[in-house]
């Protein structure tokens, strides 16, 4: 039986490019499974062939070929970025197909889409932060022409070589903020806690981060000083803009060291740590927020799961 799909795989592949991407335009289409990642595996051969085509291709100005899809099951001990390696693909290209938001969520046994051509899909209707991010920044990228949909009836407008923008790369690769004390820990993360005050369970807007009176607290990425000021909570504070909607927040500050509308640059000191407002100690209050919406800081800062 493997013999005789073998055989069809070969037959659809030699049908010519046309009547393949056809075929991969059927959202119930199942696509053909590469088995392994090795020259002795022929869909494998075969989905080389179609990226060198393509190469060769755009290199020289020529029309693409057209586009189809293969698919794999993840094996043991094959991480994300040695995958796309050894597809030879960028690994934006699997990510933005798979809906993949960081690499961590490809494990073995997980089912991927491989296109037979490196570039980005934009959904539609995106379903996450890095596909609203990914729309957002290319929305007079989208004609007609280059929508496509894949066998899950989701709709992508492909983008042949395209690649994440830095802003994109930052959020997959969870860098998107640098931790805003050197010397500090997290001593209450995001979420429900039990208030230090009250003794009842309320919602943590952002984590907290311990260290010494007045310690340097730096900015957790470049923008512009949108708000300072004192809350009879929060104590003296600091309010800064960042690009692709987001914003973070530091609370409880002894000193603020920058003033409204200043531009900083990712790591430059912008205040000390303090205990003003309602604090049980010396600490930083940090939050990030996209478009106004809460969003956990552990989730986009490296080093701090």
């Amino acid at each position: 039986m493997r013999l005789i799909l073998l055989l069809i795989f070969s037959l659809l592949f030699l049908t010519g490019e046309t009547a393949r991407a056809e075929s991969s335009q059927e959202p119930g289409n199942i696509y053909p499974e590469i088995g392994a990642l090795h020259s002795g595996n022929l869909l494998f051969r075969q989905l080389q062939q179609d990226i060198s085509r393509y190469h060769l291709r755009s290199k020289s100005n020529e029309p693409l070929p057209q586009l189809f899809f293969y698919q794999y099951i993840v094996k043991k001990n094959q991480d994300f970025f040695s995958l796309a390696s050894r597809i030879n693909l960028p690994y934006d290209t699997l990510a933005s197909l798979n809906g993949i938001r960081h690499p961590s969520q490809i494990d073995e046994g997980s089912r991927i889409l491989i296109p037979n051509m490196p570039g980005l899909f934009v959904p539609v209707t995106p379903q996450n932060d890095l596909e609203y991010m990914m729309a957002a920044l290319r929305a007079d990228s989208f004609e007609p022409e280059k929508l496509i949909k894949i066998k899950r009836n989701d709709s992508f407008y492909f983008l042949p070589g395209e690649r994440f923008h830095s802003l994109e790369r930052a959020y997959f690769l969870q860098i998107l903020f640098r931790f805003p004390v050197d010397r500090g820990r997290i001593s209450s993360r995001f979420g429900v806690r039990q208030s230090p005050f009250t003794g009842h369970r309320i919602f943590h807007n952002g984590i907290d981060i311990a260290a010494g009176r007045g310690e340097s607290v730096l900015a957790a990425r470049g923008g512009e000083v949108v708000e300072t000021g004192a809350d009879p909570i929060y104590g003296k504070y600091i309010l800064i803009d960042h690009e692709g909607g987001y914003s973070t927040f530091y609370g409880h500050l002894e000193k603020q060291s920058v003033s409204l509308h200043d531009r900083i640059y990712s790591g430059m000191i912008i205040g000390r740590i303090g205990s003003t407002g309602r604090s049980t100690g010396p600490h930083l209050h940090f939050e990030i927020r996209r478009d106004n919406e809460l969003r956990d800081p552990v989730q986009l800062m490296p080093n701090t799961r």
